[in-house]
């Protein structure tokens, strides 16, 4: 880029406003004084002398920063000496921006076309030929439904006139029902025992509650097999007899049932055999089959009781003891 610098031959005091008259008389007095043109060496950064090349009109830098740079000097030089630099003038402000033209109008919509002719209908086609049948399925069968089940039906024709046949001959004679209770009897011996009960002899019963003629009671010494005195059941009827019994004694020990066709042969029934440890209430109730008429029954003390059996008095502080026996003759 190439640059033009007028230089003021006047002092560098000149004022600004006389730069046009300056460049003026610079150019003139440039014609005058001087007719030749120089080459200046740019090594020399004082600018006060510079190499001449023997050019005395216009001089060319050949450092860098003034590369192809003519300036018109307008002080006169002898030999190469050249005169301070004047000032830069002023640029010019830069002139305002016009303003923005103002945006034109919408045009107006053009009208609408208008809507062209429905086309005909095309022709029906051809109807396509059936498809072959497909095979048959095999589902599982479905669940059987549980519908309600209808109403019934209207009643028959009325009822015919009553018969007046002869009457039949008197059916058989049915099965002979179960038999329903057939006797009940029930025993006690209130307070205390007579006397304590050793192992396998008998409780004693005094006191008949309720009483039938199939089931009786006798208290002596029945021996054998017993040694002591205690009380003897006699169960007329064969067949199946409910028996309670229950008692209370503060000390360790059981309680069991001897049966026997005789009084010698009475043997104790082990499934009725209930015991205690330590002071407490016995009670058993069992089934007792008979085979032979007026079987015999007794409660006895166990025979493995390691001590007589004593029943207190009474039962608690003030509540009398009860030892007691019932049957009931199921058949």
């Amino acid at each position: 880029m190439s640059r033009k610098r007028s230089i003021s031959n006047s002092s560098s005091n000149s004022s600004s406003n006389d730069s046009s008259n300056s460049s003026s008389n610079d150019s003139s007095n440039s014609s005058s004084n001087r007719s030749s043109n120089h080459d200046y060496d740019t090594t020399d950064t004082n600018h006060k002398y510079r190499k001449c090349h023997g050019n005395h009109t216009n001089h060319k830098y050949d450092d860098e920063n003034s590369k192809n740079l003519t300036e018109t000097i307008s002080e006169f030089y002898v030999c190469c000496k050249r005169g301070p630099i004047g000032h830069r003038g002023y640029q010019g402000h830069r002139g305002h921006r016009g303003h923005r033209g103002h945006r034109g109008l919408i045009g107006s919509t053009g009208s609408t076309g208008s809507t062209g002719s429905t086309g005909s209908t095309g022709s029906t086609g051809s109807t396509g030929s059936t498809g072959s049948t497909g095979s048959t399925g095999f589902g599982a069968t479905g669940p059987t439904g549980f519908g309600a089940t209808g109403p019934t039906g209207p009643l028959g024709g009325p009822t015919g006139p009553t018969g007046f046949g002869p009457t039949g001959s008197i059916g058989a004679t049915g099965a002979a029902g179960s038999t329903g209770i057939v006797s009940s009897a029930q025993y006690v011996q209130l307070g205390a025992q007579p006397a304590t009960v050793a192992a396998g002899q008998p409780f004693t019963y005094t006191t008949t509650i309720i009483s039938t003629p199939g089931i009786t009671s006798a208290t002596a010494i029945f021996n054998p097999p017993f040694t002591a005195s205690g009380t003897i059941f006699t169960l007329a009827n064969i067949g199946l007899y409910l028996v309670n019994y229950q008692m209370t004694f503060p000390t360790d020990g059981g309680v069991i049932l001897y049966v026997g066709s005789t009084t010698a042969t009475m043997l104790p029934l082990p499934y009725t055999m209930i015991g205690k440890s330590p002071d407490g209430q016995v009670e058993g109730t069992v089934i007792v089959r008979t085979t032979t008429p007026s079987s015999f029954l007794s409660v006895n003390a166990a025979a493995g009781n390691s001590a007589a059996i004593a029943i207190p008095p009474n039962s608690s502080t003030t509540n009398q003891s009860a030892t007691t026996v019932s049957f009931i003759q199921l058949s």
